[in-house]
């Protein structure tokens, strides 16, 4: 059984997390970077608010550190919906980070579909794998980049592009300002608009 188990991590892709951390494929169907899909905020105290509307909310861990294939990964955002995990964005700081990510989830997961906004002038490849959806973004005007998994079940209930687009405005312009923020009773974080 041991056997089994090793080989279907072997060959289920890994995800490589912080330090020793990994999740294989069908471990993703249930949590990525210890974070259970479904769980309701109070099971994770590191967690700080960055933004909150309505019945949708977002947070950070400022202390972790993560990376996903050895790509560091500078931040990382929860999405809570109802108090339920259900989405996970992670930055991504490179042309070169987002095309091994590319190759390393296409290897994992197959061909993507893909998607391109004029408009916007935004790449976006998109995957499915049981429950999760994994979207990795490219928006040329800014360098926008961004890896996206949704938890299908909650998520799909939502509108994503308001989802998205609330999450975008709550990242804090650093970790540093927001950790100077959380002393006082009253906090204030900077955030910056991505249109």
């Amino acid at each position: 059984m041991k056997i089994s188990r090793f080989m279907a991590l072997a060959l289920g892709g890994l995800f490589i997390l912080t330090g020793t951390t990994a999740v294989s494929a069908a471990d993703l169907q249930k949590e990525f970077f210890g974070f259970e899909w479904g769980a309701p905020v109070g099971d994770y105290p590191e967690l700080k608010r960055l933004y909150a509307k309505d019945k949708i909310a977002f947070y950070t861990a400022p202390s972790r550190a993560y990376s996903v294939d050895d790509v560091p990964i500078s931040r990382v955002v929860y999405g809570f919906a109802d108090d339920k995990l259900f989405a996970i964005y992670m930055d991504i700081d490179s042309v070169e980070s987002f095309n091994h990510l590319k190759n390393y989830i296409q290897d994992k997961y197959g061909d993507p579909k893909q998607s391109y906004s004029a408009k916007e002038r935004q790449l976006v490849l998109k995957w499915k794998k049981g429950a999760i959806r994994l979207k990795l973004k490219n928006r040329e005007t800014d360098q926008k980049m961004k890896l996206a998994l949704y938890y299908s079940p909650i998520s799909r209930t939502l509108n994503e592009v308001n989802v998205d687009n609330h999450q975008e405005q709550s990242i804090p312009v650093s970790y540093t300002h927001l950790r100077a923020h959380e002393t006082n009773d009253l906090i204030s974080y900077a955030v910056f608009c991505l249109k």
